[in-house]
């Protein structure tokens, strides 16, 4: 959360690929365009966080890459909601 609120508002990326992040709890992703998870174990409530940041009315998302995140198919289903 410290890195993420401390970055400048034009800042609308980020890319945490290879970073063992595991998403165990809710991190502010609305201000991001593009955000990146490829190759990290999502915890098993990952895919749910990101699917209520997704639903937020004020979330920018564009781009989100979950390649090789291991969601398997109920964490995409949870996301496809």
């Amino acid at each position: 959360d410290v890195l993420i609120l401390g970055l400048p508002t034009s800042v609308d990326m980020l890319d945490l690929g290879w970073t063992d992040v595991t998403l165990a709890r809710q991190l502010p992703l609305l201000r991001f365009k593009k955000l990146h998870l490829t190759w990290n174990a999502l915890s098993h409530g990952g895919p749910g966080l990101i699917a209520k940041s997704l639903a937020n009315h004020e979330c920018r998302l564009e781009s989100l890459t979950l390649t090789r995140c291991n969601i398997g198919n109920e964490g995409a289903a949870t996301l496809a909601e």
